[in-house]
């Protein structure tokens, strides 16, 4: 009996997890010419249910964007979206966290510390 709750509640832990990674490897179809980021999103958010975290000041700073995809997977149409931009997204707790691309600056490389 033990060993049945002890998987029981491994399932109910790990089973929302599966539902998150499952929602972003859906599929996406989009055709848009010179459309905000922001209306990009919203289409995606629409079609996968996924949540995007993205501030106004990156998304009034973005480029617009040009995507024709069909049944492409989300993550590979965000790419596409991201491709030469200073934007990057990471994927946390099944929700997209969009953000500026690290620049690799000085700041956090050792050789650039004062002595």
């Amino acid at each position: 009996m033990r060993k049945l709750t002890r998987s029981i509640t491994l399932i109910l832990l790990l089973g929302p997890l599966g539902l998150l990674a499952q929602n972003t490897r859906q599929l996406v179809s989009l055709n848009v010419k010179n459309q905000p980021l922001k209306e990009v999103f919203r289409a995606f958010q629409a079609q996968t249910g996924v949540n995007i975290l993205v501030t106004e000041k990156i998304l009034s700073g973005a480029r617009k964007v040009t995507l024709n995809v069909k049944d492409m997977p989300l993550e590979q149409a965000l790419d596409l979206c991201f491709k030469d931009t200073d934007l990057s997204y990471s994927i946390v707790e099944g929700t997209i966290v969009v953000k500026k691309k690290d620049r690799g600056g000085c700041r956090t490389k050792p050789q650039c510390q004062k002595n």
